[in-house]
């Protein structure tokens, strides 16, 4: 296991600047993530005694059987772990633990591990249910691995007495399956203000997650070649289909929540916007685009509430991802309402994220490659102002712009 330095040329920074990247980028932005939470977790090896023993049993499984280590620390959970308990300097050795489990089954070789619960979610695969908690062996067996007393088949998919597998939507083509995890955080920290839906039922989501790659796949194939490589896990949200949340957290790269959404459109879209963020994220792990200590608070047209710097480049990069699907999708035969909908979305969001930028760029808060970033994506923006909108959708756009400033001033305005 080594966290190797990145490059990204110009022509990939360019391109994710412009709104795009494609796979190679994507999976490089992946790639480094991964890199830093191992970086992490040689951090807590070098400052807790017992992390560096159980680093060490992971480097064993690694040598075992390449990439069996990897795969774990990809998961969103485990990125986010890694980064709480270094940055708090909590104890390191129970998500180790979770850690090698996870890894020993994929490299099927023996291990022990101390688990201080019952109920040990394994990252990435799903829970076992133990007798008690304390030491237990991990032994690959004919069929499967016994953990303790419980067996997990060879295809851990499967579920098994005391074996609670995550459950899998698989979406696509049969000659191109793209899969998800749903996994609901169990036993891990969820990010604030987002509650995972624990009873979320599968098949509403094969569903839902089909119809909605069917919309990218038919008529946003960029996104769908870059969506696979950044987003492996979907959290369901409890929440009504009348008003749909999505979001993702910087800690957990690779993760979207996602509320039931009201139509595979809307879920395209969610999931186009959120993609957009994850990109960003895995972009400023390798570069600050905001100066330090930026501390000024802008207007957002897209929040009620006033945004920091790196919120409104976020939101912008996120919105632009937006007013794209959008720019598309209107072109896409529908009925008459469903068009002038699409025209409208188009129309609103790339004269937000215009006046965002313009609001960005005016400012001192940003890097010289945060410039350079925000410049790239305020042209592909300009190029869109020109297209022409139907009056309606225009008037509409306009609306809807106007209604939202006039509401977040009537509360933000200040004497």
């Amino acid at each position: 296991m080594r966290a190797v330095p990145f490059t990204l040329r110009r022509a990939q920074f360019a391109a994710l600047a412009r709104g795009g990247g494609g796979p190679s980028v994507v999976r490089l932005l992946a790639d480094a993530r991964l890199s830093r939470t191992l970086h992490l977790i040689r951090h807590l090896a070098g400052t807790q005694n017992s992390a560096a023993s159980a680093l060490a049993v992971l480097a064993r499984l690694e040598k075992a059987r390449a990439g069996s280590v990897g795969r774990v620390l990809r998961h969103p959970s485990v990125g986010a772990w890694a980064l709480r308990v270094a940055t708090r300097g909590e104890p390191a050795v129970p998500g180790l633990q979770r850690v090698i489990l996870a890894a020993a089954v994929h490299a099927r070789v023996p291990v022990t591990a101390d688990v201080p619960g019952r109920d040990v979610a394994i990252p990435g695969m799903g829970t076992v249910l133990l007798a008690e908690p304390g030491r237990i062996t991990v032994t690959p067996i004919p069929g499967g691995t016994r953990i303790g007393p419980v067996t997990i088949p060879l295809d851990w998919r499967r579920s098994a007495d005391h074996w609670y597998p995550l459950p899998r939507v698989t979406v696509g083509a049969r000659d191109r399956p793209v899969t998800f995890l749903l996994d609901d955080w169990s036993g891990a920290d969820e990010p604030p203000a987002m509650v995972p839906d624990t009873a979320a039922v599968p098949a509403v989501w094969q569903k839902a997650l089909g119809a909605a790659w069917q919309v990218l796949s038919r008529h946003h194939p960029g996104t769908a070649d870059e969506l696979p490589w950044a987003i492996k896990v979907v959290t369901p949200l409890r929440g009504g289909k009348s008003s749909p949340v999505s979001g993702t957290a910087d800690a957990a790269f690779g993760c979207v929540f996602l509320s039931p959404p009201a139509d595979p459109v809307t879920a395209a879209a969610s999931l186009t916007h959120e993609l957009q963020h994850t990109k960003l994220i895995g972009l400023t792990d390798l570069f600050p685009l905001v100066s330090p200590g930026a501390d000024r608070r802008y207007y957002a047209p897209w929040r009620t509430d006033p945004r920091p710097a790196s919120g409104l480049l976020h939101g912008s990069y996120a919105f632009a991802g937006v007013a794209a699907f959008w720019r598309k999708q209107r072109r896409v035969p529908a009925p008459p309402a469903d068009r002038l909908f699409a025209e409208t979305e188009f129309a609103r969001w790339r004269k937000a994220v215009a006046e965002a930028l313009a609001e960005l760029r005016a400012g001192d808060e940003l890097t010289d490659l945060g410039r350079q970033f925000t410049d790239l994506l305020a042209e592909t923006v300009t190029g869109w102002l020109a297209e022409p909108v139907g009056h309606n959708a225009a008037a509409a756009a306009g609306r809807l712009d106007s209604d939202h400033r006039a509401a977040w001033l009537a509360v933000h305005r200040t004497a």
